[in-house]
This record gives C-alpha cells, structure tokens and sequence, in this order.
C-alpha cells in the first residue's frame, strides 16, 4: 500500500526482454544473482541507499567504464546513458536498493 506516495517508473532490461519495474519515490532493488540494464531519463545520480554494486556504463557522453559503489556512493549520469547493474555480493542474500537523483 503507498498512500499518498508518487508511483514512477523506470526502463529495466534483461538481455533479451524489456519489462517496467514499479519503483516507489525513485527508489529500487536489484536482488542477488541477477543484473539490470537501466538507461537513465535524464542527468542525475544513482545514489546507492543500502549494498554493493558493480554498474557498468555505456556512456554516450564518455568512454565505457566500470565502478564499484558502496553504500552511500553514487554514479553520475547522463541522459540517455546506459548502466547493468549487478549487486557485489558478499554473500548469496546480498541485494541492493538504489535512488534516482534528477539533476
């Protein structure tokens, strides 16, 4: 139940199909053992809530580049920009949840 909070969208992909995940307040998780293609709507900032995560950026404002963001990191980005994410597990029930920070 999400009284009185905004529902958004966000552009998920696996390899081979697109689906929409439901995100609440711009936030999301990724679970263990998968990894999510996004391509951000606008300049911004990926802000790491809780986790580890391995983002591999397809920048069509830079070169191609790889992070590893801890909790309380986060990953600039341009519009347009595509990132996998995959949680950088410690364990086999790590996950992460992560924030949409428009510019």
């Amino acid at each position: 139940m999400t009284t009185g909070v905004e529902m958004h969208r966000i552009r998920l992909t696996w390899p081979l199909f697109r689906f929409a995940l439901k995100t609440v307040a711009n936030h999301w998780h990724i679970q263990a053992g998968t990894a999510q293609t996004w391509v951000a709507p606008g300049a911004g900032r990926l802000f790491v809530v809780s986790g580890r995560v391995w983002a591999s950026c397809d920048s069509p404002c830079g070169p191609a580049t790889d992070h590893m963001l801890l909790a309380g990191d986060d990953l600039t980005v341009c519009v347009g920009q595509r990132v996998v994410l995959e949680p950088w597990a410690r364990g086999t029930h790590d996950e992460v949840f992560l924030r949409w920070l428009p510019a």
